[in-house]
C-alpha cells in the first residue's frame, strides 16, 4: 500500500505551497527551510543548491518511516545567471514527470505525493548503492540511454559525462536499483504522462 500524507501533514504542505508558489524568492525558500528546521523536520541534504532535502517526521505521513520532502533551495549567484529550469520549483516539476514515466519500467521511484506547482514534491527515502548494485545501475543507465523520448543532463564538473552514470544520482527502493536524480531526465512533451501538474518549463524553451 502506498504511504499516505496525513491531515497535518497536508495541512503543512498546502501551507509550503501557499508560500512558496510557483516561483518562489530566495527569502521565501529560507523562511519556510527555517520554519521546517524549527518543527524538526530533518534536512538531510541540499541538492545542487536549488532545492532542500527533509527526513518527513511520523507525523506528517502514514505508511512509511522512511519518506523524503524536496522543496525549493535558495539559489546561489550561479545559478541565479542561469534561466528558470535549474530552479528548484521546476526541478521538482521534471521529477514529477520523470518519475511517473519511468516508474513504470522499474528505473524510478514512486512519487508519493506533490504540488502542482512544484512548490514541494515527497518521495520514498532510497539506501545508497553499494558494490552489489553496480552491475544492475550499469544495466539500468543503458536502458535509459535507450528511451528515444527522454533528454539527459551532463555534469558542469565533468563535461561529456551525463548525470545518470554517477552512481550517487542512483538509489535503492525497496531491493530495486532506481534513479534519484529524476530532474537529470527531460521527458519530451508528447510522451509525457498527463498529471495535474504545470508544464515542464524546458518544454517551451525547445
Amino acid at each position: 500500500m502506498m504511504p499516505q500524507i496525513t491531515n497535518d501533514g497536508k495541512k503543512i504542505l498546502s501551507a509550503i505551497e501557499q508560500k512558496l508558489g510557483r516561483s518562489p524568492s530566495s527569502d521565501e525558500m529560507e523562511t519556510v527551510r527555517r520554519i521546517l528546521e524549527e518543527k524538526g523536520f530533518l534536512r538531510i541534504s541540499q541538492g545542487a543548491t536549488t532545492r532542500y532535502v527533509f527526513a518527513l517526521p511520523n507525523d506528517i505521513i502514514a505508511g512509511t518511516d522512511r519518506a523524503v520532502l524536496k522543496i525549493p533551495g535558495r539559489r546561489t549567484d550561479f545559478f541565479e545567471s542561469y534561466s528558470l529550469e535549474h530552479l528548484g520549483a521546476d526541478q521538482n516539476i521534471r521529477s514529477v514527470y520523470t518519475a511517473e514515466y519511468l516508474s513504470k519500467e522499474g528505473l524510478a521511484p514512486p512519487i508519493i505525493s506533490y504540488s502542482e506547482l512544484g512548490s514541494w514534491v515527497v518521495y520514498p527515502f532510497l539506501d545508497d548503492l553499494s558494490d552489489e548494485h553496480m552491475d544492475e545501475f550499469e544495466q539500468k543507465v543503458d536502458e535509459i540511454k535507450s528511451i528515444n523520448e527522454v533528454s539527459i543532463a551532463t555534469q558542469r564538473e565533468m563535461p561529456g559525462t551525463a548525470d545518470i552514470e554517477i552512481p550517487e544520482s542512483w538509489g535503492v527502493y525497496e531491493g530495486e536499483v532506481v534513479l534519484r536524480d529524476l530532474a537529470s531526465v527531460v521527458i519530451s512533451e508528447d510522451k509525457a504522462p498527463e498529471l495535474d501538474l504545470v508544464k515542464d518549463p524546458l518544454w517551451e524553451s525547445h
